[in-house]
């Protein structure tokens, strides 16, 4: 089903829903497949078109903190939603990611657990073990002075609208709509949702359900539920963590690493495959004692490889991948000229992708040691609406205010130094770290850039003081409002948060669906 905004169909609202989710991004359309494979009836309502674009985000975002990527490319509205923009990455996070185990709901074992579940509805055979796959990509080293060298598992097609396109077409069980946007709430006297608000000012519409769930992206599902404290009833109005802790990776280059072991180094660090699924290796710092001065948290680090044929080869990768995967390949009339310049190296970059399944990597240019850093959760960054500045979808416009902690420039150094004892140890190469995080290490991390991983606003907390949805992802003081998504993750780790989004989106569909079956007496919380 896809319908304009004002010309919704009558049936659609009149229906009331097992579950209305907002938002037809990566974890809502996720979400959205998993309730209907459990029997659940779903509605799914997405404010921007068939197509996923960024026009919007500068519009209804302003800057009031440090720059970020969220106002420019770093999200997308439309169905699927950032899927168009990610390239399929599910990066785990490790132990040492929660260590504050208060702050989770779920143990790091139950997490691997819901990572596990994740895989198989995607669709994915099991992820290999960090130390198995270690074994197929170079040689098992084991964890050496905290550093690991692990591997995050790659989504072949990352647009979930089209990888679940069978299931979305299935209207009797999943409802979506496109161009409707959810512009807030109507509230029982109890503070229940009776109904989500479609439209702007001058038309709305209501849809009807049982359970809500808010899947808008980090910033947007921020934006609706505090545009929603405003109104009558409304059961979060009191809480004032709606909106705090948005965070999201640090990213950039530490040092150059002059290789000495060239096969050595390719065996360990160039992309690979494994029943066709794409595994890139990474290093992980995951300290096991924390020191004075400086944060808690982990460092993730893999090589940027520089060639002045770097334009041909992405070109002649992503041919090769269009014969692997049976995906469109645009770039023909590039193609004579590309070959041309690669010259001797076609033949050998083939037989490495083809036979070996490994992504040959060509470094005439050099090789830098780019990292991904954890930043420490701080209270000041935060999300707020500026009143005064309504924009065309009747809602006020963002005030994002990203702000670090100090701390986190000291965990970066102590990560570099151990990097460059990794690379002695094995004897592949010498990092030669940059100078100026050596010598200024809060600034040098103060001038990372973000990583369009943004996270927070919602997180989860088990006392209501601390955050503004409990372990369940229910907002406070809500009986059957939910909120999905890296929002409502207590931390972020140093790992891409889209797998954790979707572990915890598994964990959220047992919940309702386990609340659905429990009695006949769950339709009374929308009856008031």
């Amino acid at each position: 089903m896809d319908t304009d905004t004002f010309q919704l169909d009558d049936g659609f609202l009149a229906k009331e829903w097992d579950v209305a989710i907002a938002g037809a991004g990566v974890v809502g359309l996720f979400l959205a497949v998993l309730l209907s494979r459990s029997g659940l009836s779903v509605a799914v309502i997405e404010g921007g078109g068939k197509v996923a674009d960024t026009s919007q985000n500068a519009a209804n975002t302003e800057l009031v903190g440090r720059r970020h990527s969220s106002v420019e490319s770093g999200r997308a509205m439309g169905l699927g939603g950032t899927s168009l923009l990610w390239g399929g990455q599910l990066a785990e996070l490790c132990r040492a990611d929660l260590t504050a185990q208060d702050q989770w709901p779920v143990t790091y074992e139950q997490l691997t657990a819901l990572y596990a579940r994740t895989y198989a509805a995607l669709g994915l055979p099991p992820r290999p073990a960090n130390a198995e796959a270690r074994a197929t990509f170079g040689s098992d080293e084991g964890v050496l002075d905290d550093i690991e060298r692990m591997f995050s598992y790659w989504l072949p097609n990352p647009n979930l609208a089209s990888l679940f396109r069978a299931e979305l077409a299935e209207p009797q069980r999943i409802g979506l709509v496109t161009n409707a946007k959810v512009v807030g709430f109507l509230f029982a006297e109890n503070g229940d949702t009776r109904s989500l608000i479609l439209g702007d000012a001058a038309h709305q519409r209501l849809l009807r359900a049982k359970s809500y769930v808010i899947a808008a992206g980090v910033v947007e599902s921020s934006r609706l539920l505090l545009s929603a404290t405003r109104s009558a009833n409304c059961p979060w109005a009191e809480n004032r963590n709606i909106g705090r802790y948005f965070q999201d990776h640090l990213g950039g280059e530490i040092g150059q690493l002059r290789v000495h072991d060239d096969r050595r180094f390719r065996e360990c660090f160039e992309t690979g495959f494994v029943n066709g699924v794409k595994l890139m290796p990474k290093l992980l710092f995951h300290p096991k004692q924390a020191i004075a001065g400086e944060s808690s948290g982990s460092v993730s680090a893999f090589p940027s490889y520089y060639s002045r044929m770097s334009e041909h080869l992405t070109n002649i990768k992503a041919l090769l991948k269009a014969v692997r995967t049976g995906t469109a390949y645009a770039q023909w009339n590039e193609l004579p000229r590309s070959l041309w310049s690669v010259g001797k190296a076609f033949a050998p970059l083939v037989y490495r992708y083809a036979v070996e399944k490994r992504v040959m990597a060509f470094f005439d240019g050099g090789v830098r040691l780019s990292v991904q850093c954890h930043q420490s959760v701080c209270a000041q960054s935060d999300i707020t609406l500026d009143y005064d500045s309504i924009q065309a979808d009747g809602l006020p416009r963002v005030a994002l205010n990203w702000r670090l902690n100090s701390g986190d420039g000291a965990l970066l150094v102590r990560a570099a130094t151990a990097f460059k004892g990794y690379f002695e140890r094995t004897q592949m190469a010498d990092l030669i770290i940059d100078e100026q995080l050596l010598a200024e290490p809060e600034t040098f991390f103060a001038n990372l850039r973000d990583t369009s991983h943004p996270s927070g606003g919602l997180r989860m907390s088990r006392d209501p003081s601390d955050g503004a949805t409990n372990f369940d992802g229910c907002v406070s003081g809500s009986n059957n409002t939910y909120v999905a998504g890296a929002s409502v993750m207590p931390d972020s780790g140093e790992a891409n948060v889209t797998l954790t989004a979707l572990a915890l989106a598994t964990r959220l569909s047992d919940h309702l669906v386990a609340l659905h079956r429990k009695s006949p007496s769950f339709r009374e919380v929308v009856s008031t």
